[in-house]
């Protein structure tokens, strides 16, 4: 008799969400979710709302009935938590999804980057060392900048095209921006940017929001840096955030600009927590993170496209 025909291979399991871990990665891929290319658009809307329904001024709008127009740009990405200090091999491979379809999971970086002396533990304490590390693994090109994030003409324009920005900052108990020195030092990927307005101008033809009259998105691949870039400048600093996503949590976090700003330019001196490995073993430059970290962003972007 002949054999019985080898059943087929059972079918990829998904959850509730449509989102699927990649077993490829071994044991390190049941921190990674990668959202399906037809879903991006819905799901990045969805995190918007949930998040800016807990934004202060937002809330308080809400209940004075006195409402701006919010406009959204957001180019999501999936969540990756961090083991250890992991953070900026995690923000790098976070990143990642907007730049390559080829998913590179955290312990690939950090094997890369301790195998080329940048950390010991997945600590990361070095711009240059990260922009290195990031044109190996993603094949993209890495621009960092001195001037921290000074130049919001130059962040809008990068985030408008649906690039990611990777920004070491000091971060407090809830992982927001905060000023202490740095002594906890942090990594995120910024991916997006929300600012409010008095008005929208008619010439401005965004997609409304279907639950937030007040919410305006981007439309997907349309570039209005020259139409908003006006806006942005006369609108007043506290009102425009960033979106960003870090090692630490499944969410989104929306920060103000000039709070993550200031966190960025605060990054002075670290001190490893209780819970932390022994910082002596930790790789850090000649000049400590001021030198490696402080006033300084990296614009990752494919190397076919120009700024």
């Amino acid at each position: 008799m002949d054999a019985p025909p080898v059943p087929p291979p059972p079918p990829m399991m998904h959850n509730a969400k449509g989102i699927h871990t990649d077993s490829e990665h071994g044991q390190n891929a049941k921190k990674v979710q990668f959202i399906k290319p037809s879903q991006p658009h819905t799901i990045g809307i969805a995190e918007v709302r949930a998040k800016l329904t807990c934004l202060p001024a937002w809330r308080n709008e809400q209940l004075a009935e006195q409402l701006s127009t919010w406009v959204s740009v957001y180019h999501p990405v999936a969540a990756i938590l961090q083991e250890g200090p992991k953070c900026g091999v995690v923000a790098l491979c976070m990143a990642n999804y907007l730049l390559n379809t080829r998913p590179v999971s955290a312990d690939c970086a950090f094997k890369a980057a301790k195998a080329h002396g940048f950390t010991m533990y997945g600590e990361m304490f070095s711009v240059i060392n990260m922009c290195k590390l990031a044109e190996e693994l993603l094949d993209c090109e890495a621009i960092r900048l001195t001037s921290g994030l000074s130049d919001s003409k130059i962040v809008y324009k990068h985030l408008d095209n649906g690039w990611p920005i990777l920004v070491p900052y000091d971060k407090d108990e809830s992982n927001s921006p905060c000023c202490r020195r740095g002594n906890k030092a942090h990594w995120a990927v910024i991916t997006g940017y929300l600012v409010r307005l008095d008005s929208l101008p008619d010439s401005l033809k965004l997609n409304q929001d279907q639950d937030m009259s007040n919410l305006y998105h981007v439309p997907k691949n349309v570039c209005l840096s020259s139409k908003i870039a006006c806006l942005l400048q006369e609108a007043d600093s506290s009102s425009i955030y960033v979106y960003g996503k870090q090692g630490k949590s499944n969410h989104l976090g929306i920060w103000s600009y000039q709070d993550l700003l200031l966190s960025n330019s605060n990054l002075l001196e670290w001190h490893a927590g209780k819970n932390d490995v022994d910082e002596r073993d930790m790789v850090l430059s000649g000049g400590g993170i001021e030198q490696g970290l402080c006033n300084q962003i990296i614009l990752l972007k494919p190397k076919s496209e120009k700024l």
